[in-house]
């Protein structure tokens, strides 16, 4: 979808708020709308990321189009951060945090829950060739991958 001009926008709200008076909501012109709202605020999400990340906006708004930024993971990332900013200020009660949080973000409670006291899985790799491995697999081969051991074996 082309972005929409600044007069577009302003169209579009000016007669979708006649249609909300006047008890015909226009959906066809709201559905442009939300779409390109909703667009704006995942520009925003996008940004905040890129704040929090250090990682430069357009390389996180590149893997968000291709499909390789996953979205869940980002939401909760941004979650914890805002949490923990506002729980710092000791100006908010948690529960208050979290009603907040779930309207912003469009979750309920228990997943706002989830996504702050997750903690991050610990990733392990292979000492030789820097393959992933599990953490039975690195702690019951000392760090080493099976290929790498397999390697090592003289016959």
């Amino acid at each position: 979808m082309a972005p929409l001009s600044p007069s577009e926008i302003n169209a579009l709200v000016t007669e979708l708020l006649q249609g909300i008076r006047d008890g015909q909501l226009h959906l066809a012109e709201s559905d442009r709308l939300a779409v390109y709202l909703e667009q704006q605020i995942y520009d925003l999400y996008a940004q905040k990321i890129s704040d929090i990340t250090n990682i430069p906006y357009p390389y996180i708004i590149a893997l968000r189009d291709n499909g390789l930024l996953n979205q869940k993971e980002a939401r909760d990332k941004l979650i914890r951060h805002d949490y923990w900013k506002l729980m710092k200020t000791n100006k908010f009660t948690h529960n208050q945090i979290l009603e907040k949080l779930s309207g912003i973000y469009d979750v309920n409670k228990r997943k706002i829950l989830y996504a702050i006291k997750v903690k991050p899985k610990r990733v392990y790799y292979c000492r030789q060739c820097g393959l992933q491995l599990s953490k039975v697999k690195y702690m019951r081969n000392d760090g080493i991958c099976d290929k790498c051991i397999s390697k090592q074996i003289k016959l």
